[in-house]
C-alpha cells in the first residue's frame, strides 16, 4: 500500500459534529469544491456493509465523489 504513515508528511483533517470533534488522516487535500450532496441510489443502500458515506455528488467533469457521513464515521 502506499498509504501515506508518517503524520509530518500527511494531513490531519479536524471533524465537528455537535459535540464531537475527531480528525482522519489523509495523504493529501486534492481540492475544494461547493457541491450538491445526492443520497445513494438504492441499489447502493440495499448493500449492508456501506457505512460512513452519506450521499455522492457529480462533479463537474463527470466524476462521482462520495460524500462521508461524518455523523456516524466514528461509530
Amino acid at each position: 500500500s502506499n498509504a501515506e504513515q508518517d503524520f509530518e508528511k500527511g494531513i490531519l483533517i479536524m471533524l465537528e459534529n455537535n459535540d464531537d470533534t475527531f480528525c482522519i488522516f489523509a495523504d493529501e487535500i486534492i481540492g475544494e469544491q461547493q457541491v450538491v450532496v445526492k443520497p445513494l441510489p438504492e441499489y447502493v443502500k440495499r448493500f449492508d456493509t456501506v457505512k460512513g458515506i452519506a450521499g455522492c455528488t457529480l462533479l463537474g467533469d463527470g466524476d462521482i465523489s462520495l460524500i462521508l457521513d461524518i455523523a456516524n464515521i466514528n461509530n
